[in-house]
């Protein structure tokens, strides 16, 4: 089994923004932790800002339209996109992304802001292109899309642009049982919120998958079961400062139908992500560390990912900001 070396980043960045409309700061007033507006958009500055005020090209596919597009998984949604093409690899290669021509690998695929490990760990191979046959739909909130270059926040692996999907945080106190199905995969999933109790909320998420078996298709399809948990915890140690951790999931027993022969494709992710943030007077930061590892089971593939980023945004007017961070990651993988 060849080892590869491991690679480290460091990225620091500097963003000063300014508001057009003083609207769009009393908006601010809210925590950056908050998606459950529509109007503000994070990924395109790691800043909350209304999305007239993001000076890049984003879409914003909202809960709403995701219900109206009758869709059952991430793929489905992201292919309603404007100047988004995804051509299907069918499970098997994967997911072909094209954003204004930019393809696969200058394209970034975030969760909440946040990488996760896949098959990306090569230097030069292309982006997490399973990613979508991975992520459960009924936990999403909202996904944003950052057309153009995200190199000078995110690195240079998100030159083409930047889809951050973002799931659902806590509301109210509620149990949901729902099914999916389509001509390619059926689901059933489980979502648990705790609503606020004092300081403390949680979401639990599980979803149960099945790829359809395209008996009789031609070679490059996969097909079988797979599941995936999700737990999203809160805890507000005042009214300034909060802790938020997230426990991730998810496992596939597939089988992958080649040109001549049936082969095997068992894998796992695990992802731990813990985040502290706080404010003052005209300061609001952020401390997250984030532990990522995948494993193909069948091949004995292991790839890890571990990132630290720290962000802080200071209001130094009332109609200006200067925002500055800097951000730590180390992948290692094997083949």
């Amino acid at each position: 089994m060849q080892k590869f070396s491991k690679k480290s980043s460091l990225a620091l960045t500097l963003c000063i923004l300014s508001a057009i409309s003083s609207s769009g700061y009393a908006a601010e007033k809210d925590s950056l932790h908050q998606y459950n507006l529509d109007e503000y958009v994070v990924t395109a500055t790691r800043t909350a800002l209304t999305q007239k005020e993001v000076p890049q090209s984003v879409e914003v596919i909202t809960k709403a339209d995701i219900q109206n597009v009758g869709a059952i998984s991430v793929r489905d949604v992201l292919k309603t996109a404007t100047n988004l093409h995804i051509d299907d690899g069918g499970g098997g290669h994967g997911d072909q992304f094209t954003i204004r021509g930019s393809v696969t690998n200058d394209i970034l695929i975030l969760v909440n802001g946040r990488r996760i490990a896949g098959e990306n760990i090569y230097p030069n191979g292309s982006s997490n292109t399973r990613i979508l046959d991975r992520l459960n739909l009924s936990n999403v909130e909202r996904i944003e899309i950052v057309r153009g270059p995200g190199g000078a926040l995110y690195g240079s692996d998100a030159q083409g642009g930047v889809i951050n999907i973002i799931t659902k945080k806590s509301e109210k106190p509620e149990f949901i049982i729902g099914m999916t199905s389509g001509s390619r995969e059926m689901s059933n999933y489980y979502h648990w919120d705790t609503g606020r109790d004092n300081k403390f909320s949680a979401v639990l998420d599980a979803n149960f998958s099945k790829l359809r078996n395209f008996e009789g298709k031609a070679a490059g399809f996969t097909y079988g079961p797979k599941q995936s948990y999700t737990l999203d915890m809160d805890y507000d140690m005042d009214t300034k400062n909060r802790l938020n951790l997230v426990l991730d999931y998810d496992k596939e027993n597939l089988q992958y139908q080649g040109n001549s022969s049936i082969s095997k494709r068992i894998q796992n992710r695990k992802t731990a992500a813990l985040t502290y943030e706080g404010e003052s007077t005209n300061s609001k930061y952020s401390l997250t560390s984030t532990y990522s590892q995948f494993e193909n089971e069948t091949s004995d593939k292991k790839y890890k990912f571990w990132n630290v980023e720290a962000r802080d945004s200071i209001q130094t007017a009332a109609n200006n900001k200067v925002t500055f961070g800097t951000e730590f990651r180390v992948t290692e993988g094997s083949a």
